[in-house]
This record gives C-alpha cells, structure tokens and sequence, in this order.
C-alpha cells in the first residue's frame, strides 16, 4: 500500500458519513484547467496551476462517487473556494508531499451535510511568537495545559483545525473561530463554535499520520436547519 492509499484510509476514518473523497499526488497527465476554470482564477504561477489541477481533478472524481457529473469548477467571483454545484458542498486541500503536490478533495449532498471543510499540511513547527496570531485566548490557555513536548503538535493541529473550519464556514477571520472542546487523542475530535450572529457550531475530527496534520470541519444539514 502506498501513501496515498494509507492517506485514503486516514481520511476515511474521519470524514463523517455522506463524504465521497478522493486524493492522490498531481500527475503530469491531468487534465489542465477549462476555460471556465482558468477564467475565474486569472494568470497563476506553476506551482498554483499544479495544485488547482490536481485539486480540481480530485474533486471531479469525488463527485463521481457521489453519482454527480462536474464538467467544471471555476472559483468563486469574490472567493477562493471552488463554486460547487447546487446541492453539492465540498472542499479541496493540497500540500507539498515526497517532493511533489498532494491534493485531496471531499464532496456531500447539501441536503445530508450543510457545511463541510477538509484540510491537510505538513507537521512542521510552528513557533510559539505565532501562536496569538491565530489562536484565542481560551486555546493558548488550552495548549499550555499539555507538557512541553505535545504543544507544539498542537499549535500545528489547531492551525489545521481552524483550516478546515474556515473552508466549511466561508469565514477566513480565525478570530470568529472558538475551539470550544477538544480531545487530544490519536483521533481527536473537536467542537467549534463561530462567534457571528449565525450561532454555527461545527464538529470534526483531526489526526497526524506521516509527517502530516489532516483535520475535516462539518455540520449536518440538520443541525443548520434547527436554528
């Protein structure tokens, strides 16, 4: 089995049901963007045009899984993330990987998920001077409670975390985002609050596998419906 495969596994592990997922490293026989596509995203470099081909492929056949058809996925008009069909939530990852680009993409039915946001990136160390910048007061207080050898997993887990939250809730101010409960465990599981008027919560799970952080945000369509 290699990486990619084990990746597949760790992700479906955590991905709640309803999510078709699919990810892999970028080939150089994927198909370039649409016209549509590159369109919407305007000139990008190499290494940006690699992973919206990648991402963008992924998310295709991910949607295949879940018997829908994508032709195309430009990006939102005043927004990164991808416009996905109507009645489709999704979200798309990518990070640097054995020297080339992986890339993930997650995919439900709006009318089973409301909200989804995945997430993936290296285990590198993130120095504490950074940590305010993207944490709250609550989850400084919460890391500093661990022994010094965890907390720096942590700072990189809760970056990863607030990632996926912020693909799922279509807010980029991590300062809306309040980790409310959180279980340090192989598989942690977390519970997010965000701090508009919209009184959102979001559950997820989040793990490190191979020099890697993965983390999924969602909220089931009920959940968003009851308020």
């Amino acid at each position: 089995m290699n990486a990619c495969d084990m990746y597949q596994d760790v992700w479906e592990t955590i991905v709640p049901q309803g999510v078709c997922l699919c990810g892999g490293i970028f080939e150089i026989n994927m198909p370039e963007l649409d016209p549509l596509e590159k369109e919407s995203f305007g000139y990008v470099g190499q290494k940006r045009g690699t992973e919206l081909r990648a991402g963008r492929y992924y998310a295709k056949q991910a949607a295949l899984k879940l018997g829908v058809t994508i032709s195309s996925l430009p990006k939102k008009e005043n927004s990164a993330a991808p416009n996905w069909p109507a009645g489709i939530v999704g979200s798309i990852s990518h990070c640097p990987s054995s020297g080339s680009t992986y890339a993930v993409a997650a995919v439900a039915k709006q009318c089973d998920i409301g909200l989804l946001g995945i997430d993936v990136e290296q285990d590198d160390i993130i120095q504490p001077a950074i940590w305010p910048q993207f944490m709250l007061a609550e989850e400084l207080d919460m890391i500093l409670g661990h022994p010094v050898d965890v907390r720096f997993y942590l700072a990189n887990l809760i970056w990863t975390i607030k990632e996926s939250a912020i693909k799922a809730s279509a807010i980029e101010d991590r300062d809306l985002l309040l980790i409310e409960s959180f279980d340090y465990n192989p598989i942690s599981s977390f519970r997010i609050k965000v701090l508009d008027q919209s009184n959102t919560y979001l559950n997820g799970y989040a793990c490190r596998f191979k020099q890697h952080v993965f983390s999924v945000a969602y909220a089931q369509m009920s959940e968003i419906s009851n308020k």
